[in-house]
């Protein structure tokens, strides 16, 4: 697993190994906004009621480290090293993936687990920036690694699996979406009440990141993180069809076979009535 992590960095970084290094790789509109709003957050300038931000602050906070070398270098070489930091994070969400495979249905799936993760094309390219979604998957596998344990985990773990969780939401909405899943998942068989500690602790945490920039300005708090996405229109392909289409593409034939036999290898064994 360790290997195959490995191989996934040198995937990411292989864009940077020229002159120009890691600036010479094209930057995203998206990733310039997220570490200059990270870089006027240490500089005293707040989301909402300074600048617009259409998402909670957590990523703001977690790229703040990287930002934070603007202060004593340049711009450009501090989003380089940036840009590094998120190809280790796109690494180590590999080697979570793959442990998460591995400790469900053994070594092979974790492999292929891995390695599916670590060629898939969109991933690849996100981790190479200050995107969301390193950070969103890095937490939400993360999560699931605490979660989904094969024996009960202490109180300690459920509560770390509620911070990350709750850190996932502060980063991107969607992010709560996995707190279905773990419900649903029911690991270990715990009572309600390791359910509803879950759903507190990841509340709570939710609360502390984002509760003090969105009091200081509540109404446009509101405006940019939920009635914008809610009024948000439809960008890309708006046929279903073409859109349908176009994530069953060949490109991603493999990543959608594997997903489909993974699926349908969980819902047997989730279904399979238990040996006596």
């Amino acid at each position: 697993m360790v290997v195959v992590a490995l191989g996934a960095w040198v995937l990411r970084a292989l864009a940077f190994f020229h002159r120009a290094g890691p600036m010479g790789y094209p930057m995203d509109y998206d990733e310039g906004v997220y570490f200059s709003a990270a870089s006027l957050l240490l500089r005293g300038d707040l989301p909402y009621r300074d600048f617009i931000f259409v998402h909670p602050p957590g990523a703001l906070l977690l790229w703040a480290p990287g930002a934070a070398l603007t202060l004593g270098l340049d711009a450009a070489t501090a989003y380089g090293v940036t840009r590094y930091a998120a190809v280790t994070v796109g690494a180590l969400c590999v080697f979570l993936a793959g442990r998460i495979a591995w400790r469900a249905w053994g070594p092979l799936a974790g492999c292929v687990a891995a390695l599916a993760y670590a060629a898939h094309p969109e991933a690849a390219l996100v981790e190479r920036g200050t995107f969301l979604e390193p950070l969103l998957n890095i937490l939400c596998l993360g999560f699931a690694n605490l979660w989904l344990a094969s024996e009960a985990p202490s109180r300690a773990r459920r509560i770390g699996a509620g911070v990350l969780l709750g850190l996932a939401v502060s980063v991107k909405i969607p992010g709560g979406l996995w707190l279905v899943a773990a419900l649903l998942a029911r690991p270990w068989k715990e009572s309600w009440r390791d359910g509803v500690m879950l759903a507190l602790v990841a509340f709570a945490t939710f609360v502390v990141v984002v509760g003090p920039l969105a009091a200081l300005a509540p109404s446009e708090f509101f405006r940019d993180v939920i009635a914008f996405q809610a009024l948000r229109p439809s960008d890309g392909e708006p046929d279903r069809w073409v859109r349908l289409h176009d994530i069953l593409h060949e490109r991603r034939l493999g990543e959608v076979v594997l997903a489909l036999v993974g699926l349908g290898t969980a819902c047997v064994r989730a279904f399979r009535p238990p040996t006596p």
